[in-house]
C-alpha cells in the first residue's frame, strides 16, 4: 500500500463544445421615422462535456473520475416583433422581443470512476425537456448604419 503524496496536488480538467445556429425571416413595416418588424425564426443548438478529476493525494494511488456524454440538443421555434425609430439618417434607436416554443433532450452521461482497486462504469439518465415562453429574449438597442 503506497503512502499519501503530500506534494501531489487534486486536478480537475473540463473540456465543451457547444454550437447554435439560428435562421429567421424580417418583415418591416415602414411609417416616417418609425420602423416596425416582426417574423418567424428558428434555433438548432447542441452542447457537450467532459470533465476528469484526479484525486492526487491518496492512499492506493491516484484515483480519478471522468464523466463524458450528457450531449444536450434543442430546437427552439418562435417569432419576434420589434420597432425602430430613427432619431438622425443612419442613427436609431429599438427595441425588440421574441416568444416561442423550445424542445431540449439530453443523452446519457456516463460516469468512470478509477482508483487503486477499481474501476466502474455508471449510465446516467437520458432526459427531456418542452419549454414554453421568452425564447428570444427582450431587447433595447442603438443602430448606426454606414
Amino acid at each position: 500500500m503506497n503512502g499519501a503524496d503530500a506534494t501531489k496536488t487534486d486536478e480537475v480538467k473540463t473540456s465543451g463544445f457547444g454550437m447554435a445556429i439560428n435562421a429567421g425571416i424580417e418583415y418591416r413595416r415602414t411609417k416616417g421615422k418609425l420602423v416596425g418588424y416582426y417574423g418567424p425564426q428558428i434555433a438548432l443548438g447542441i452542447n457537450s462535456q467532459t470533465i476528469e478529476k484526479t484525486d492526487g493525494v491518496t492512499t492506493d494511488g491516484d484515483a480519478s473520475e471522468k464523466t463524458t456524454g450528457g450531449t444536450a440538443f434543442g430546437v427552439k421555434l418562435g417569432g419576434f416583433v420589434g420597432a425602430e425609430y430613427f432619431v438622425a439618417k443612419n442613427i436609431s434607436v429599438c427595441g425588440e422581443f421574441g416568444l416561442g416554443v423550445a424542445v431540449n433532450t439530453t443523452s446519457d452521461t456516463k460516469v468512470e470512476y478509477k482508483d487503486g482497486r477499481a474501476n466502474a462504469t455508471t449510465p446516467g439518465d437520458n432526459s427531456f425537456g418542452l419549454s414554453v415562453g421568452n425564447a428570444a429574449a427582450a431587447s433595447l438597442g442603438l443602430n448606426l448604419y454606414f
